[in-house]
């Protein structure tokens, strides 16, 4: 099931990278990637970074899927 959906978004990615290249110009400066074992405090680190207003951090969702959803097309 995992490998499904990994699969899938990668597709939905590199397809959005194809149809827009420019993309690939924007800088990132400075990531902060939080990585840590279960009970060890990543999460409440996670969770303290994302209240400073200077940061964004990912919402579960992008975290399952790197592009946004296409919304409907209303009649």
């Amino acid at each position: 099931m995992h490998l499904t959906q990994f699969t899938l978004n990668r597709s939905s990615v590199m397809k959005y990278v194809t149809e827009k290249p420019e993309i690939a110009k924007i800088a990132i400066k400075q990531p902060i990637i939080v990585l840590g074992l279960p009970r060890t405090g990543s999460t409440l680190l996670y969770n303290l970074i994302s209240c400073d207003p200077s940061t964004r951090s990912p919402q579960l969702w992008e975290m399952y899927q790197s592009i946004d959803p296409v919304p409907p097309t209303t009649k």
